[in-house]
């Protein structure tokens, strides 16, 4: 094994020196992922719980109509599970016919709009 001496034991690179302490770089790498999902999820949580006390406050809606919209949305996946899964497969073309990205809001080949997803769908003409 090639290396150097570092505090009196061997390493080769930096992988290897973490390793040394019972954490791979991909541990670490996944405990800094996870560390930032949560702060973010945090931030999310107080965003909503903002907004939302915010439209109570100032009359926009009740508190059991943001209940009901929630259960509303909830519910437009197909699933009553506390959660909106996103659509994960690609978009077919109407025009071409070619399979366009999810996010894909003009077809990146001929050009024409694709169709909007179901929530969009419905929150315009809710």
């Amino acid at each position: 094994m090639s290396g150097h001496y570092t505090g009196g034991v061997r390493t080769s690179n930096f992988t290897e020196k973490i390793d040394l302490f019972g954490m791979s770089g991909a541990d670490s790498s996944r405990t800094g992922n996870i560390a930032e999902l949560e702060h973010r999820i945090a931030q999310l949580h107080l965003q909503v719980q903002t907004l939302a006390r915010l439209l109570v406050a100032k009359g926009a809606v009740s508190e059991r109509e943001l209940d009901e919209w929630m259960e509303f949305v909830d519910e437009m996946d197909g699933r009553r599970d506390g959660k909106l899964a996103q659509a994960r497969s690609p978009k077919n073309c109407p025009g071409c016919g070619r399979m366009n990205p999810v996010k894909a809001v003009r077809c990146l080949y001929c050009d024409i709009d694709l169709p909007r997803t179901k929530f969009l769908q419905e929150a315009d003409t809710g």
